[in-house]
């Protein structure tokens, strides 16, 4: 019954053993109460009200996600534009870069993005194909469908 609390664990035991031999003391001792901080102009940050409890940081609080899967023409010309400049930067790299273990992996780079600006032309003449066959049938463009 005893062990089943923890009481008899063997890091709390190891614990109060550090504990004595480091000094370790509350942290009032070390940056003051919450009033003493406050006294010298310390006190603590007032953070926003618009995060809920226990929200995980890399999403915002306002649920407002970056919706990318939603077919939208433009977004293939910025994502275009961004590999280009990516396969730009790698040629300019290559071209300044001494033969080595470096360079080969900018060339593997190189490559993958080209790859991937193949991906990205090959996906919007897909959308464009289902959009004049939808136009040629006479429906209407369903954001929803695309998502699936």
């Amino acid at each position: 019954f005893l062990e089943a609390t923890g009481i008899a664990s063997g890091a709390w035991v190891l614990a109060a053993i550090h504990k004595s031999i480091a000094g370790f003391q509350k942290d009032e001792e070390y940056i003051g109460t919450a009033e003493e901080r406050a006294a010298l102009g310390h006190g603590d940050a007032k953070t926003g009200d618009d995060t809920g409890h226990l929200t995980g940081g890399a999403y915002p609080a306002n649920h407002d996600l970056p919706m990318t899967e939603i077919y939208d023409p433009n977004s293939y010309s910025e994502k275009r534009a961004i590999s280009l400049n990516k396969i730009a930067k790698y040629r300019a790299e290559i071209k300044e870069t001494e033969e080595g273990e470096h360079k080969e992996n900018l060339v593997t780079h190189l490559n993958l993005e080209i790859q991937h600006l193949k991906t990205i032309n090959k996906a919007q003449q897909a959308h464009e194909a289902k959009d004049a066959e939808r136009f040629s049938a006479g429906k209407e463009y369903d954001t929803e469908q695309d998502e699936a």
